[in-house]
């Protein structure tokens, strides 16, 4: 069991930082690196559910993969293909959403696995 805490506890600290870089990387016109640590956060989530975290299924969750997903492909139009700024504008607005609503479920979800490590 120690194993999957410490796994949790590390997956659990690496999407917040992502998501910092992801978002300065985009600021600076860096699309791969950007790119990149999208998919960081994204192996991390889906590493949080293998070790065992339930995704509860909230409007929450459907609003962010409602942003989180069209967000992921026009980044990847953008680190691999073309960048205009009606493209790098509609990405920015896509991963505000993603961002907040990401953090949101992040919180809730390392909120309620503290709870029952405790308990």
């Amino acid at each position: 069991m120690g194993w999957r805490r410490s796994s949790y506890f590390f997956l659990s600290a690496v999407p917040p930082v992502a998501a910092i870089a992801l978002a300065f990387f985009f600021a600076s016109h860096e699309f791969l690196l950007a790119w990149l640590s999208g998919l960081l956060i994204v192996i991390c989530a889906e590493g949080r559910v293998q070790v065992g975290e339930r995704l509860s299924r909230s409007r929450t969750l459907w609003v962010h993969l409602s942003f989180a997903v069209p967000f992921f492909a026009l980044l990847s139009i953008l680190a691999f293909w073309a960048s205009t700024l009606p493209i790098e504008i509609a990405t920015a607005f896509l991963g505000v959403g993603a961002f907040v609503t990401g953090a949101m479920l992040w919180h809730r979800g390392l909120s309620a696995r503290m709870i029952h490590f405790i308990v």
